[in-house]
């Protein structure tokens, strides 16, 4: 979190193709805003996926169909 609190020089890294997962609960942001305009700011491609903060655990199979789909689509 401290990457979207304050200024952090990422240097080199900022070539390392990024992206953000936005969660949605019933179809609104479960993070606040200021956090996806930060990497919609820096660049970052964001996706949308429907449920809570913990993914990886509540839809494992769906949250690995979007992560490949994020692999698939980053840039060469």
């Amino acid at each position: 979190m401290q990457a979207f609190k304050g200024y952090v020089n990422f240097g080199p890294a900022k070539k390392i193709p990024s992206s953000f997962v936005l969660m949605l609960e019933n179809g609104k942001a479960t993070f606040e805003e200021w956090g996806s305009n930060r990497t919609i700011a820096r660049g970052w491609k964001v996706y949308e996926m429907e449920g809570g903060h913990y993914s990886m655990s509540d839809q494992p199979h769906n949250l690995v169909v979007l992560l490949e789909l994020i692999l698939k689509n980053r840039p060469a």
